[in-house]
């Protein structure tokens, strides 16, 4: 069902709601489906508007909060959810998944499938210096091999 393009004025108390349907792991689809929200659109440049950077750091840390929420529900459901046939134990296998798959985009330091390694220090590059050098240890240098003198 197509939404009304009503446009719908920026709120302290529409933008709590919004981060509590995040909170809640309701997508951005779902949201602005919703009766009295904005569309996706509007949504989008809310998050994009610089005056509403307070905003888009709440849905970032929402985002981030939903990540461990679909962590939390991956337990319920291993721990808890019947699955007495061939079906149901793939269709949980499915839900689990999923919430992996997205839990792991959300948080990937903390719930990917990769190990970072973090390189500290700096590096220190030797130099020599070539005008130093005569042309028989420059020729050397370059072919590995000393030049010959023009006689065999």
């Amino acid at each position: 069902m197509k939404k009304e393009n009503t446009p719908i004025a920026f709120s302290e108390e529409l933008a709590d709601q919004i981060i509590c349907m995040v909170m809640d792991a309701k997508s951005m689809r779902e949201i602005c489906v919703g009766p009295k929200m904005p569309s996706k659109r509007t949504l989008l440049n809310w998050l994009a508007d610089p005056l509403k950077a307070e905003f888009t750091n709440r849905y970032a840390q929402a985002k981030r909060l939903m990540a461990d929420d679909l962590f939390d529900e991956i337990l319920d459901l291993a721990d808890n959810e019947p699955a007495t046939t061939q079906l149901d134990l793939e269709r949980l296998r499915i839900k689990i998944d999923a919430r992996k798959w997205m839990a792991s985009k959300l948080l990937p330091k903390k719930y990917g499938n990769f190990k970072a390694v973090e390189i500290s220090g700096q590096l220190e590059q030797p130099t020599t210096d070539l005008s130093k050098l005569s042309y028989d240890e420059l020729y050397k240098l370059k072919y590995g091999v000393a030049p010959s003198n023009g006689s065999n």
